[in-house]
């Protein structure tokens, strides 16, 4: 939107660098989000996500450069610690809303450190469906 707006203000813009930029960038807030999430599944702040990571925002909230900077700084947190990331992407999927049964049942045994077997989920299946 931002991109679409600054084009339609500045005429000697570059429509084509406008469009090239819409159709291959990364929104990374929401990238971020699917990972981590609330209690209730809610995003989570930019400040409380990286609390999760152990770092402190640097810099003044809301600011578009600092944001950005830290978003930057959770990013790199979060592929340098993929089991932090594990633990928080299994939070996410056992409190999931929108999965088919018996999916959430299986996730939550998953999360639980449970073992399901082939057969447990044929015979989740076959009480779901009966």
């Amino acid at each position: 939107r931002i991109i679409s707006q600054s084009v339609s203000h500045n005429l000697d813009a570059n429509k084509d660098d406008a469009k090239f930029i819409k159709s291959n960038y990364l929104d990374l807030a929401s990238f971020v989000s699917q990972y981590i999430k609330d209690e209730k599944g809610n995003s989570l702040s930019l400040d409380n996500s990286l609390k999760i990571f152990g770092i402190d925002f640097d810099g003044t909230k809301h600011d578009p450069l600092d944001d950005a900077r830290n978003l930057a700084k959770l990013y790199d947190a979060m592929h340098k610690n993929p089991d932090l990331l594990a633990r928080e992407y299994k939070k996410v999927l056992a409190k999931a809303k929108n999965l088919p049964s018996p999916l959430p049942k299986v996730i939550n045994q998953l999360a639980k450190g449970n073992t399901v077997t082939p057969e447990d989920f044929e015979k989740m299946i076959d009480e779901y469906i009966s």
